[in-house]
């Protein structure tokens, strides 16, 4: 588990911080809508019909002992329930990547190779090849690596899959597995390391994973 999840895991457990819904999502179904249920059950009460295009948020996985598929939602009415992790999609605006402060770990990552970390991942996420070159193969270690997963998956969520992995043909295979690992690290779930982006990236993720270790 990530280190900021383990410490708000133990937070939770220990009573130090409420729960949080971390996260914005989408539905990802093609009937175009899913139901949010009383309970982690798709036998539970139906508490709301969710509709494609429909913008909620989404606690992350906390059970360490006992990992579940299923995700508490909070819909913007305020309705809260669970929803089957297989029907959520991450959901990304421009807005996250705004620049941040000029000490965050991915900055000073991106700037120890002399690169701008923030303007060069919106220009990532506008499709800009150079700029998809260098943020893509930016390579951050320790708390630089937490904060650089976590950004580079609104920026793959903003590009798509098609231009994802247009851009991805002929990269190497090294560039290729770095980006893997940084993507598997920030959307991994209890299914495995690979089960969400095969789901939400099949032509790039067949790319990402057609490369050896």
């Amino acid at each position: 588990m990530p280190f900021r999840s383990l410490l708000l895991f133990l937070g939770v457990v220990l009573g130090l911080t409420p729960a949080v819904f971390a996260f914005r999502g989408v539905i990802d179904d093609p009937d175009g809508f899913t139901y949010l249920r009383a309970g982690e059950s798709p036998d539970s009460a139906i508490v709301a019909k969710v509709k494609t295009g429909e913008v909620f948020d989404f606690e992350p996985e906390m059970a360490i002992e006992r990992p579940s598929e299923w995700r508490k939602v909070k819909l913007a009415s305020g309705q809260e329930g669970y929803m089957h992790f297989s029907r959520i999609r991450f959901h990304a605006t421009m807005a996250d990547l705004a620049d941040r402060q000029p000490g965050d770990e991915a900055n000073l990552c991106a700037r120890s190779k002399g690169l701008d970390y923030y303007p060069l991942a919106r220009a990532a996420a506008g499709g800009e090849k150079e700029a998809m070159k260098s943020y893509f193969g930016l390579v951050c270690d320790g708390a630089g690596f937490d904060v650089h997963a976590e950004v580079c998956r609104s920026v793959v969520h903003l590009l798509g899959d098609e231009k994802l992995s247009t851009f991805l043909r002929g990269q190497s295979k090294e560039y290729l597995v770095n980006l893997r690992e940084v993507l598997e690290y920030t959307t991994r779930t209890a299914k495995g390391r690979d089960a969400y982006l095969k789901r939400a990236f099949p032509k790039a993720s067949r790319i990402l994973y057609a490369a050896s270790p």
